[in-house]
């Protein structure tokens, strides 16, 4: 038995810490900004980011709002091999979830540790300072607070489930008669965010799947972040 920071791990534990990225793009109304394209933006960013960096999910969203992005349709699932219908929902990991996230077995949010946002600029850079909006004081202080706020959404939406008896659920993917929530919505932290500021990719065809980093970098440029959630979470 392993102990990470005094919690106590061992091998097939149903607990665990875990750490998701999202990658979300805005996207302009262009031919390439399908599903298919993101897909393959993902699995080569698996491949050329930084291990720590590495998104395990992307989302595409539409030019100034947070709604879904993509020219053609999403197949409706919570995640398609990574590919998210919108960033409502995101997992804490798997590669695949079905529209009704109770309707199948993974890991469920217990609690939220850390919250981080970075994003994308030229030539492998990122901005970190400054994304999320704090009232123009220089006072970073108010953007500390995203995890607390993350917390928050997630102990609502576990008080919300566990008012269900009999193992039912409630909408918006939360789980179980114990409480338990299998996504999270990114909406807040994008709202607060200088993700929306009038940037937008396109075309996301110039990325492909021999794109090396700094040509991802590129293309992206102030227009994509990548949320990191590092959180505790359980097999349901």
């Amino acid at each position: 038995m392993g102990s990470i920071g005094g919690l106590d791990v061992a091998y097939g534990a149903n607990t665990q810490l875990c750490q998701t990225n999202t990658l979300i793009i805005e996207a302009a109304d262009h031919a390439n900004a399908t599903v298919a394209q993101a897909a393959i933006i993902l699995s080569r960013c698996k491949e050329v980011f930084p291990s720590s960096l590495k998104p395990d999910y992307i989302a595409l969203v539409a030019n100034g709002a947070l709604t879904e992005g993509y020219k053609d349709a999403h197949n409706g699932d919570i995640s398609d091999n990574g590919v998210l219908k919108d960033i409502t929902a995101v997992p804490v990991a798997g590669n695949s979830m079905g529209s009704v996230a109770t309707s199948q077995r993974a890991l469920a949010y217990d609690h939220i540790l850390n919250v981080g946002m970075l994003q994308l600029n030229t030539n492998n850079t990122g901005v970190a300072d400054d994304l999320f909006t704090d009232g123009g004081d220089g006072d970073d202080t108010s953007e500390m607070t995203y995890a607390s706020d993350l917390q928050g959404q997630l102990m609502a939406a576990q008080m919300s489930a566990g008012n269900y008896t009999s193992g039912a659920s409630s909408t918006h993917a939360v789980g179980g008669a114990n409480g338990r929530v299998m996504t999270l919505s990114l909406s807040a932290l994008l709202t607060d965010s200088a993700l929306l500021g009038g940037t937008q990719v396109a075309d996301l065809g110039v990325i492909t799947k021999t794109s090396t980093l700094d040509a991802i970098n590129d293309a992206l440029t102030g227009a994509a972040a990548l949320v990191s959630i590092t959180s505790i979470a359980s097999l349901v």
